[in-house]
């Protein structure tokens, strides 16, 4: 496994005491948290497509495999791969204790136009 994939996640702002921050409604304000995970591979998936309301839509997906089972990444997170912006797909797959030594985490990504 040789590449590394960028994430993003969406975090609650917090002040310097670790208080959340609010806007003048009370509603929390969010800001976007990148991070990198090394030790990957990544995989494409089939492309899907269908028409809805006279629009076509395309999905396609890829695989990403992480060498580290333990690997932080949940289903709202994003990442960003060759230039192109996917959606986590469900919660990571995380397979551990193989005879072989060849624990890895397996993380699906989305990615819908049209």
């Amino acid at each position: 496994m040789i590449e590394s994939v960028t994430f993003t996640r969406r975090r609650v702002q917090r002040d310097q005491l670790g208080r959340p921050v609010t806007d003048r409604y009370g509603n929390d304000i969010y800001t976007d948290v990148t991070f990198v995970v090394p030790n990957c591979s990544v995989e494409p998936r089939g492309t899907s497509s269908e028409e809805n309301d006279q629009q076509q839509h395309v999905e396609t997906g890829l695989t990403v495999f992480c060498g580290n089972p333990a690997v932080d990444v949940h289903a709202p997170d994003r990442a960003t791969y060759a230039g192109l912006t996917y959606e986590v797909d469900g919660e990571p797959a995380r397979y551990t204790g193989s005879r072989f030594g060849n624990d890895y985490a397996q993380i699906n990504l989305r990615r819908v136009t049209g």
